[in-house]
């Protein structure tokens, strides 16, 4: 492959960061394709991060780390419910199971 020289500009503390990428360039024909697929990629790492933590929730409920509830999640901020309150003169409150039984 013929070999160009190219100038560039860049921070102080970045040239030794694009001489090594230079080097690997020349030295390593694979490293150009993990090279472009670095660059081409999202510049919103918060998606990918975001990505990255619902496939390892999905890895845990798969493998039974996480039991899901069957009525499923509440709300962020909404109100635990409680079951209802038997009233003290019933026939509830006197025979709980009663009640269960109708």
């Amino acid at each position: 492959m013929k070999s160009v020289q190219t100038n560039v500009r860049v921070a102080e503390s970045d040239k030794a960061l694009i001489l090594a990428a230079a080097r690997r360039l020349r030295l390593e024909p694979s490293f150009r394709d993990r090279m472009k697929a670095l660059v081409d990629e999202p510049g919103d790492l918060t998606v990918l991060d975001r990505i990255k933590k619902l496939e390892q929730q999905v890895s845990w409920l798969l493998s039974g780390a996480i039991v899901v509830p069957r009525r499923g999640l509440r709300p962020l901020g909404a109100p635990l419910s409680s079951p209802p309150r038997l009233g003290a003169g019933t026939a509830e409150a006197a025979d709980p199971d009663a009640a269960a039984l109708r």
